[in-house]
């Protein structure tokens, strides 16, 4: 399976009650039965609390999907895609 898109990632956190950690986000993905790349991507997020689902959506984005900015694995995406 390619990388989670975010769509798969909030399809797999639904029901989730906010403010969640990283651990509350895993626990329902599991209940949720997410496949093993979602609870894998969920463990690459930053340690923290999230406010909202779109704060999962946006730190899962810019992590791509586990890719911290500025790694270079992602820059070397950047010379690629110039």
């Amino acid at each position: 399976m390619p990388d989670p898109s975010v769509a798969d990632m909030t399809s797999a956190l639904q029901g989730v009650n906010f403010p969640a950690s990283k651990n509350d986000l895993k626990m329902q993905a599991r209940n949720n039965n997410a496949p093993d790349e979602i609870i894998s991507a969920i463990e690459h997020l930053p340690d923290e609390q999230f406010g909202t689902m779109a704060d999962v959506a946006r730190l899962y984005g810019e992590e791509g999907a586990g890719q911290v900015s500025g790694s270079p694995t992602e820059e070397s995406r950047k010379g690629e895609s110039r």
